[in-house]
């Protein structure tokens, strides 16, 4: 009887230390480099890959974009209300490697892994396993008009720019709603093809004839297999013109073919700024068109003229010795990502090409990574050493899908997914 006991004993510890084992066997360690960030740094997680083949964990990036403090929740599966949530996927090349992301807004940044099974465990020795981001609150879409108010017959061109990660997998919807009697409408819906770019609609005959608001809304729908749909709204008043109104500023051309600005029946010579015409903008000075050209200040924002009308022009434009990025016309700040320009690709944030960078950075639209000389994407192909790892370039790109074996200074090296993974001798 007692051998019996001590038999069974032997086996349910057996089975314990097996399940213990394979526990402690089948587990991903993931540590940051730091545990606090500001807009714009750059993270990176080293992680660690134990009891199965790396090829079968998925590592993705978890993106939370948002002020609140109380939705700072370590667990991937919980998704709150009211937060962007993005992602961005990571190949484990190695069973022990890092990788990094770019911060783009207030909110925080986790290293996720995952497993088919579902039989995986993950460490973070560090704390929660999230790194707290601080900074400005992201706006991932930005939406201007070329028209602060519109009736009847007027032309409505709606800019815009979807910055952030968009993934492949994602929807992204425009449509233009009325406004009407406190509700929305809806009048046209479309998908867009482009993160930036602008829509036109002319004011139809038969509108509503209680509408009082006209709206263009962009929607982005199933991001990366989190439920939240992003949406970014913006609206301009209906309303008549109304030439009583002794304070309306109005663009007239006169019999001599001069175009002049009027305030009511007078003429106005103190304004000086962007006043619309039909379906084009002009920068008034001394009651007249300013014939300037390139980008211009009104004092307020600036825009790219030529012979005084705004130009619809979105990308990159010379001033004063620098290149900016303007969105339909007018200087966009906020822009950061790999703008084109006459066949090369340069790096642009706050709205201007990063011209002292050189290296390797992140787009972080994209979330790829390229080699910069002076702002500029170069066509280099070989190694390169970032943050103390050395990396495999193709024409200036980082060469995810790259593995052989290659020669640099006279070493032989392993690349297996544009990382060095091993030294040959």
């Amino acid at each position: 009887m007692k051998e019996k006991w001590l038999s069974g004993l032997a086996l349910v510890l057996a089975a314990l230390l097996f399940a213990g084992v394979a526990s402690a066997q089948c587990q991903v360690t993931i540590t940051y480099d730091k545990l606090s960030a500001a807009v714009g740094e750059n993270i990176r997680a080293s992680y660690t890959i134990e009891g199965l083949e790396h090829e079968n964990v998925s590592l993705y990036w978890r993106i939370a974009l948002t002020d609140r403090q109380d939705v700072m929740d370590p667990d991937p599966q919980k998704n709150y209300g009211g937060v962007n949530y993005w992602s961005g996927s990571v190949n484990a090349v190695v069973p022990t490697g890092s990788t990094a992301v770019r911060t783009v807004g207030a909110g925080f940044v986790q290293l996720v892994a995952d497993e088919a099974e579902g039989g995986i465990a993950v460490a973070y020795p560090q704390g929660d396993g999230l790194v707290r981001v601080d900074g400005e609150a992201y706006v991932p879409i930005h939406i201007a008009f070329n028209r602060e108010k519109a009736w009847i017959g007027d032309t409505v061109i709606a800019y815009y720019d979807i910055q952030g990660m968009v993934q492949p997998d994602q929807y992204i919807l425009g449509a233009w709603f009325w406004h009407r009697n406190g509700e929305k409408t809806a009048y046209e819906q479309f998908e867009l093809d482009a993160r930036t770019g602008s829509e036109t609609l002319t004011i139809p005959a038969d509108m509503p004839s209680d509408a009082t608001g006209l709206s263009f809304v962009i929607t982005i729908t199933y991001a990366s297999g989190y439920h939240a749909a992003f949406e970014a709204e913006q609206e301009i008043v209906l309303a008549a013109p109304d030439d009583s109104d002794p304070n309306a500023r109005a663009l007239r051309r006169d019999d001599d073919g001069v175009f002049r600005l009027y305030r009511g029946t007078a003429l106005d010579t103190n304004y000086f700024g962007i006043v619309s015409y039909e379906t084009g903008r002009f920068l008034v000075a001394n009651g007249l068109i300013a014939a300037q050209s390139g980008l211009t200040s009104d004092g307020v924002n600036w825009y790219y003229l030529a012979d005084g009308q705004v130009v619809d022009y979105t990308g990159l434009v010379l001033y004063d010795g620098a290149w900016f990025y303007v969105r339909g016309g007018m200087l966009d700040a906020s822009k950061a990502g790999l703008v084109p320009y006459d066949g090369r690709l340069f790096m642009v944030g706050g709205g201007r090409i990063l011209t002292e960078v050189n290296g390797m950075m992140q787009d972080p639209e994209t979330g790829a990574w390229y080699y910069l000389a002076g702002g500029q994407v170069t066509d280099y192909t070989g190694i390169v050493l970032y943050d103390g790892a050395l990396f495999y370039v193709s024409n200036g790109r980082l060469a995810t899908e790259f593995s052989d074996v290659v020669s640099y200074d006279g070493v032989l090296m392993r690349v297996e997914c544009g990382q060095v993974v091993e030294y040959l001798i």
